[in-house]
């Protein structure tokens, strides 16, 4: 009897002194076997919405390096939605509106471990830290602009498509926005730089299927201005604050 507890003994004291040793190498959760994973995602900011993705690597249990494409749809403060009064409904446009405008951002950042999911009851947090290039996608804005059929019958009008011009186009001859395809074909390609930093929230227990929330503050800057709206000063310093929601995958 006393020969078989020795060679029990002997037998788990090996896995004991493992088990030990893996546990002063990551101290922080359980043991984990993912070391890549990919998100999408969508959100909203005080600006408009935006779409984006991540790519990560795991450095060790507290820290990742991440990849990330996000694409903003951003308004301009001063944007006000109007419609012409004289025509049943007629689209909607923004008076003084240039171009529509996107911010593509592709960027390299870190992410920390700040709450491990053991010790938030099932809530893990992180702070990340990204930059990177920001490019300025302007769409011009395009119009259906009253124009009369017949000079001496001013009252039987038809509308044609333009681009917006300020000199040209007011209240009195704007029908309304023309179709989201139009000047498509036209976009301008304005280039900067963004740094966006926030908290990533997952909850669950560790398994590969991946849902956080982030929320976080983006600072977007262009050196030449990016040329929205008409008659006001152009931007070059976009802050926005925003919350998404990811799904993903670990591997």
């Amino acid at each position: 009897m006393q020969k078989c507890l020795f060679v029990l003994m002997a037998w788990l004291l090996p896995l004991s002194v493992l088990k030990a040793q893996g546990n002063e190498e990551a101290p922080l959760g359980p043991q984990l076997n993912y070391f890549k994973y990919a998100t999408g995602g969508i959100g909203l900011h005080n600006f408009g919405w935006y779409v984006g993705g991540k790519y990560g690597k795991s450095k060790s249990r507290l820290d990742d390096r991440i990849w990330e494409f996000d694409l903003w749809r951003t308004r301009h403060p001063k944007e006000v939605r109007i419609s012409n009064p004289s025509f049943i409904n007629p689209r909607p446009y923004v008076l003084g509106k240039l171009n529509d405008a996107f911010f593509m951002h592709i960027g390299y950042g870190t992410q920390r471990l700040i709450f491990d999911k053991s010790d938030k009851a099932g809530v893990e947090v992180r702070y990340q830290i990204s930059l990177g290039p920001s490019f300025a996608l302007l769409k011009p804005i395009y119009l259906d602009i009253l124009y009369p059929l017949n000079p001496n019958e001013p009252r039987n009008l038809t509308t044609r498509s333009e681009r917006y011009d300020p000199e040209r186009h007011f209240e009195n001859n704007i029908y309304g926005s023309s179709r989201f395809g139009s000047g498509l074909d036209e976009i301008n390609v304005l280039p900067g730089l963004y740094a966006k930093g926030g908290f990533i929230f997952e909850w669950g227990a560790f398994t590969e299927e991946i849902k956080i929330l982030e929320a976080g503050l983006s600072v977007d800057f262009f050196p030449q201005g990016v040329p929205v709206m008409s008659f006001v000063p152009q931007k070059q310093l976009f802050l926005s604050f925003y919350l998404g929601f990811h799904l993903g995958k670990r591997w």
